[in-house]
């Protein structure tokens, strides 16, 4: 109970003061190119501090589920180049997503099960076989916000490991497309090209080709 009690005044305070110190302000894709320079020098610098800063910060925001995402994937190729961007971006989306999982299932799953054990038994058997699959479709398609994939699926009895290596496999093409974007286009300053058509098209191409498997079985169940 006190440990519980602990994990939530801790989420609380950290919402309280992203919204009390106005941090959205700091997470937008103007903020960044007005410090884009200076983060690059840093970077320079201090490779080491700085990687791990950014593999932090990355992974705080998606544990708190912030709306700075895509944000972070573009500044970690500007700042960083595409292959190492999108490394730190996987491993900070995985760690990040991983962790507001475990606090989920921590905080909410005993009672969440108790109270619809007959809806989560029905979830737990669609997701018995084609569980990895489905958890790469709902990370990999952009129409998704963060407290769901992170949350839902901890109320479950998917395993953490397949969560984490669902996270992880679908961060790769959508990060490696933010970050390539970040490190082309380092002093974009809008969000038009990364929320384009074709951006979006793609991801939710990415998200299609993580059903075939599952249709592929259930073809193959009914032969």
């Amino acid at each position: 109970m006190i440990v519980r009690a602990i994990i939530v005044a801790l989420v609380v305070a950290a919402l309280v003061a992203f919204f009390a110190f106005d941090v959205e302000q700091h997470l937008t894709l103007e903020a960044f190119a007005a410090h884009r320079e200076a983060l690059i020098r840093f970077a320079d610098a201090h490779r080491s501090a700085a990687i791990a800063l950014a593999f932090g910060l990355y992974a705080l925001g998606v544990a708190l589920c912030l709306p700075a995402g895509l944000v972070f994937a573009l500044a970690c190729g500007a700042v960083f180049g595409r292959a190492l961007g999108t490394s730190i971006g996987v491993a900070g989306e995985t760690a990040g997503a991983t962790l507001a999982f475990l606090v989920a299932r921590f905080l909410l799953a005993n009672a969440v099960q108790r109270r619809f054990a007959p809806l989560i038994a029905h979830v737990d058997e669609a997701l018995e076989q084609n569980g990895f699959w489905w958890l790469v479709f709902f990370r990999a398609a952009p129409i998704f916000p963060y407290a769901v994939v992170n949350v839902a699926p901890a109320l479950s009895s998917v395993p953490t490991r397949t969560f984490a290596l669902a996270t992880l496999v679908a961060a790769i093409p959508a990060t490696l497309i933010y970050a390539n974007l970040g490190a082309t286009l380092g002093g974009m300053t809008t969000l038009d090209e990364a929320t384009s058509l074709r951006t979006l098209g793609a991801l939710a191409l990415v998200a299609l080709l993580a059903l075939l498997p599952i249709l592929v079985r259930r073809r193959q169940r009914r032969a």
